[in-house]
C-alpha cells in the first residue's frame, strides 16, 4: 500500500464516480469526484491532486481535452493520469512512449478494480515517467 494521497477522479456517471471514491477511499486516499470536463479541469486547479482518473467520454469537454489542460496547467505534467474508456481495445497500464501530453495509463471500462487499484498505487508510488514528465 501506498502512502495517502488526493486523487482526482473525472467520471460522469454518478454510480462510477461513487464506487471510485469508496474504493480508493477505503485504501486512505482522499478522493474528490468531478462530474464534467470543465469541473475537472478546475478541480485540478484547485486541488493540486497527486494523480487523475478520467472518463474519456465526458459532457462538454471530452477526457482528452481536459488531459490537454491538465498537462498544460502548472504542475500538470508532472501528475500522474489514467485514462478510462469502453472505446479501449486493451488496458495499457505501463507509460505511454508518447509526448508529455499522453497519460501514463489507459484502462478499458468495465475494468477489473484490483487491475485499477494496481494502476492507481503503482502510478502514485513511482510518479510519472522521466521521460514522459
Amino acid at each position: 500500500m501506498v502512502a495517502p494521497a488526493t486523487v482526482l477522479v473525472v467520471e460522469d456517471d454518478p454510480i462510477l464516480g461513487d464506487l471510485l471514491r469508496e474504493l480508493l477511499a477505503a485504501r486512505g486516499h482522499r478522493v474528490e469526484v468531478a462530474t464534467s470536463g470543465p469541473e475537472g479541469v478546475a478541480c485540478f486547479g484547485a486541488l493540486a491532486p497527486a494523480l487523475v482518473l478520467i472518463d474519456v467520454g465526458l459532457p462538454r469537454l471530452s477526457g482528452d481535452d481536459v488531459l490537454r489542460a491538465i498537462r498544460a496547467a502548472p504542475g500538470g505534467a508532472r501528475t500522474p493520469v489514467v485514462l478510462m474508456s469502453a472505446a479501449f481495445v486493451d488496458d495499457d497500464v505501463g507509460p505511454s512512449a508518447g509526448p508529455a501530453r499522453d497519460p501514463d495509463a489507459r484502462v478499458r471500462k468495465p475494468f477489473d478494480l484490483a487491475v485499477l487499484v494496481g494502476v492507481v498505487e503503482r502510478l502514485l508510488r513511482e510518479g510519472r515517467s522521466p521521460t514522459l514528465a
